[in-house]
């Protein structure tokens, strides 16, 4: 008897070359699952520049979909593939696993997967603040959509306990018995860039401010660069980079910075090189008002770089596993003093303080890799049903 192969069709509203969070989250588990033996299949949006990335997953035994989209301004997860229910529900499969919360994608992926009487999963990486009018469409997802889709789902996949609790309280009980906690990992070329950081720093004169992410009010991107501008004013060597897609505050950001004077710089960077950004920079800053995971932390760690952050996703988590329950507050801070005070204490830390933290961040990082999130989701949905053979 040959044990039949579980085949895995990832469901997402936008993937690499597109940078972001759960576009990352999606290419790292595909490769991982993939080399554990499982098939996987990729349905998404199509993205100009794709050719290499597919032709890379291919190589590695994951088959990438790619569909015409309508996407919508300013929250890049709100991407319509028309007849994507039908391309799941065709598509062979064991489990069909759709990410994002306040998306169309699990949506349609919930439809197809339960027409063709596939197991659907689906994955949470975070729960969207907006404000105005937005605010109202978010709430509507949460009270019409969202329960739609726990009930079709078989388990419901947070990436960290905090979000686990809190789609908790958002879905109910009866959703709660479904959500399993599997989190995030470190991609090895984050890992490998280690140390690169005290190099970088030395052969720049300015100490440089990162940012990653995309570039969104709840993100705390205004209140960083105002935060920035009080240390500016004491701090002339310093710069402050932002790293990410524009969700439309590029063009407020730049004349705020230009109207104080900052030395602001914006990028886009391709992910092979995003190991570098993080290693170029002093420290880098997590300022969101909302985060799932925080995985920003970790891959500045895995790059040798110190990190601070709000109160969000896993990041206390992160700090307490590294530094302790008495010195994880140093790293962490609400508004905008408490983000200038942060800025302050790295600036002032000296270099033999930053490469003792660099050390035990770095030990915490051992208990977050892609490979054990490929495994424990390998095992979740071969539990559900049990193996097939043939």
């Amino acid at each position: 008897m040959v044990e039949k192969k579980l085949r895995i069709i990832q469901v997402v509203h936008a993937f690499p070359p597109t940078p972001g969070g759960i576009e990352t989250h999606a290419y790292k588990l595909s490769l991982e699952l993939a080399r554990l033996g499982a098939q996987v299949v990729v349905h998404t949006s199509a993205q100009a520049g794709s050719q290499e990335v597919d032709a890379e997953l291919k190589r590695a035994g994951v088959e990438v979909k790619r569909h015409f989209s309508i996407r919508f301004p300013f929250f890049s997860s709100l991407v319509w593939m028309p007849g994507l229910p039908l391309f799941v529900a065709f598509e062979k499969g064991d489990a069909v696993c759709s990410h994002g919360f306040g998306a169309i994608t699990p949506l349609c992926a919930a439809i197809g997967a339960v027409a063709s009487g596939k197991r659907f999963y689906w994955t949470i990486h975070g729960m969207p603040r907006f404000r105005g009018p937005a605010r109202l469409l978010v709430g509507a997802y949460r009270t019409l959509i969202a329960p739609l889709i726990a009930l079709s789902a078989k388990k419901i996949i947070c990436v960290s306990q905090t979000l686990a609790d809190e789609m908790t309280e958002t879905l109910g009980a009866d959703a709660a018995k479904k959500i399993v906690v599997i989190p995030n990992g470190v991609g090895e070329e984050f890992l490998a860039e280690n140390g690169a950081a005290d190099k970088s720093e030395k052969a720049h004169k300015h100490f440089t401010v990162l940012f990653v992410g995309r570039l969104d009010r709840s993100k705390g991107v205004f209140s960083l660069l105002d935060a920035f501008g009080k240390f500016y004013a004491s701090h002339k060597d310093s710069a402050l980079r932002f790293v990410g897609p524009d969700e439309g505050q590029r063009a407020g950001l730049e004349r705020m910075a230009k109207k104080k004077g900052l030395p602001v710089e914006f990028q886009t960077v391709p992910r092979e090189r995003m190991p570098e950004a993080y290693a170029s920079a002093s420290v880098c800053v997590l300022p969101s008002e909302y985060e799932g995971f925080g995985l920003a932390v970790l891959e500045s760690w895995a790059c040798g770089t110190p990190a601070i952050s709000t109160h969000v996703g896993a990041a206390p988590q992160f700090f307490k596993e590294a530094f302790g329950e008495e010195v994880a507050g140093l790293f962490m801070f609400d508004g905008q003093e408490g983000m200038l005070a942060g800025l302050e204490r790295m600036y002032s830390s000296k270099g033999e303080l930053k490469r003792r933290w660099a050390g035990e961040a770095r030990k915490a990082l051992a208990n977050y890799s892609w490979k054990e999130a490929a495994e424990k989701t390998r095992e979740m949905m071969e539990g559900d049903e049990g193996r097939q053979t043939d």
